[in-house]
């Protein structure tokens, strides 16, 4: 990632280099959109899935556009050595790899990661994600034979160091952020089930969770469940077109005026609603502040 911002500033420090890299990029073809690397954001990681698309999207041309600029005589000689050490560094293997390993798993985490924003996404479906994406890793570090082939045609180089994949970190991490989805999912996953679900199944799920939520849910959880879950069965026919499940069992509830009716239904459903599917850190939250607030303008005066 540092090379690559390294390349960014290289190339935008400068409205005529810049112009040379989109010129070579706009010539590889005239009928598709070229990309450019973004600024690497701290907080906002999808920056880098797209950063390490530009790159290799249009390898050859950075390549042209380095090359170009380490002997263009208008040129600074400080930016033409610093251009041919960039130049050195992006034709060599390892870079190479890299960049074609990371940009294969971080175009994934990045669909995944929208998919998971998504405001109609539920915990199941999120389980699922997140797993068939733990799978994807442990695929991708199996082929190291081809992405070692296919970096020697992209850099030319067939004599390197050995290299390892360190994507251990990122295996661990899924593995431990779906385990976390999945305790959640065991606890109230019934609630996706109902209508269908079998009476034995539905009691030992409404059984555990008044152990677990024990302040909050009462004993009489399980005949609740049963009873709406009958109620369920005969209101199926009145799910709108495109209306979410949960949704569906909300509008039961308070379109019949039920909530007296079904107490611990109803705490035990908001309680599942109301957990997050994403769990990510505010990206743009203090974007603003330094242009606000700084050593000049602390106080009001």
């Amino acid at each position: 990632m540092e090379e690559i911002e390294k390349i960014r500033l290289e190339v935008y420090a400068s409205p005529a280099r810049y112009t040379i890299l989109t010129k070579k990029l706009s010539l590889k073809d005239s009928n598709t959109q070229f990309h450019v690397p973004k600024n690497l954001n701290d907080t906002r990681w999808s920056c880098r899935a797209d950063a390490i698309k530009a790159l290799v999207l249009g390898y050859n041309e950075f390549k042209k556009t380095l090359a170009y600029i380490s002997k263009d005589p208008e040129q600074k000689e400080v930016v033409k050595n610093e251009a041919n050490g960039l130049l050195t560094k992006i034709t060599s293997f390892e870079i190479a790899f890299y960049l074609l390993f990371w940009n294969d798993i971080l175009d994934r985490f990045n669909a995944t990661n929208h998919l998971l924003q998504n405001p109609k996404m539920v915990l199941q479906s999120a389980v699922i994600a997140l797993t068939s994406l733990k799978l994807f890793v442990q695929d991708k570090r199996n082929l190291f034979d081809e992405y070692e082939e296919t970096a020697k045609k992209m850099s030319g180089k067939t004599d390197y160091p050995k290299i390892r994949i360190r994507s251990q970190n990122l295996y661990t991490s899924l593995t431990d952020k779906i385990k976390a989805y999945d305790i959640i999912c065991k606890r109230f996953g019934f609630f996706s089930k109902l209508g269908i679900i079998e009476t034995s199944e539905l009691l030992l799920s409404a059984t555990n969770l008044v152990n677990i939520y024990s302040e909050d849910l009462e004993s009489t959880l399980g005949n609740e469940l049963l009873q709406f879950n009958s109620l369920v069965n005969l209101r199926q026919k009145d799910c709108r077109k495109k209306e979410s499940w949960e949704l569906f069992l909300f509008r039961i509830l308070c379109e019949n005026n039920l909530k007296a009716t079904f107490p611990n239904v109803d705490i035990a459903r908001s309680m599942y609603l109301v957990l997050m599917v994403a769990n990510s850190s505010g990206e743009r939250s203090f974007t603003k502040m330094k242009l606000i607030k700084n050593r000049l303008r602390t106080t009001m005066t």
